[in-house]
């Protein structure tokens, strides 16, 4: 369950990142072409390939500690965008602002799970 939400916000973070820079105006006619090429599609395939038996080949308990090091990571990242969005900001008011983030993805991936009684 833990893992399933760490990468849920993370796919969800990824996903909302891409679609800002999709939309954006710096980009020729507004998209990015995001089509792999050809020649290199057979090392993406192995490179995913290697890491999906190396993630079978894994115990559990280290499944669950690289599962928390990913959410560590995540953290780290969206702590360091609170700094740069709020450069003047105090650590505990961009801690605040942190736990107001999360918070959000919580929400937004809960969406739709719950339904009024």
């Amino acid at each position: 369950m833990i893992l399933w939400l760490i990468l849920n916000i993370q796919l969800k973070f990824s996903a909302s990142t891409l679609a800002a820079a999709l939309t954006t105006d710096r980009w020729p006619e507004g998209r990015l072409n995001l089509e792999m090429n050809n020649e290199f599609q057979p090392l993406a395939d192995a490179l995913y390939r290697e890491r999906v038996l190396r993630a079978r080949r894994m115990p559990p308990e280290e499944r669950m500690l690289d599962g928390i090091r990913l959410y560590d990571q995540a953290v780290g990242r969206m702590r360091l965008g609170v700094k740069l969005q709020n450069p003047n900001a105090e650590p505990n008011e961009i801690e605040r602002l942190l736990k107001l983030r999360i918070r959000k993805l919580w929400k937004m991936s809960d969406y739709g799970c719950y339904k009024p009684a």
